[in-house]
């Protein structure tokens, strides 16, 4: 299994907001071939949010990882990032 794990900073003040879309995207990441569960961590007082997505083999994660539905995520979510975005990948044993 393989985890795609990211990284972000939003204000404080944005991270319920990000969350309620964040819970409304899983039901599009279901369908796709591979995919097990993702989980997300918030941290509201500082605005971290770590967004984990679990797949059954790396090509489901790197097909997930390019796919529109993900860049729909990032295009929504970049107006308020207040730090870098960290994008890891991990084999999960």
């Amino acid at each position: 299994m393989y985890a795609l794990v990211v990284s972000y900073h939003v204000p404080p003040e944005n991270v319920d907001e990000l969350t309620h879309y964040a819970r409304a995207m899983t039901s599009s990441i279901e369908p796709h071939d591979g995919f097990k569960q993702v989980t997300l961590l918030v941290d509201s007082k500082t605005g971290k949010m770590v967004s984990m997505s679990f797949w059954e083999t790396k090509a489901a994660m790197m097909a997930y990882k390019n796919h529109n539905i993900r860049q729909e995520w990032v295009v929504h979510i970049v107006p308020s990032l207040t730090a870098p975005t960290i994008v890891e990948t991990f084999e999960v044993v």
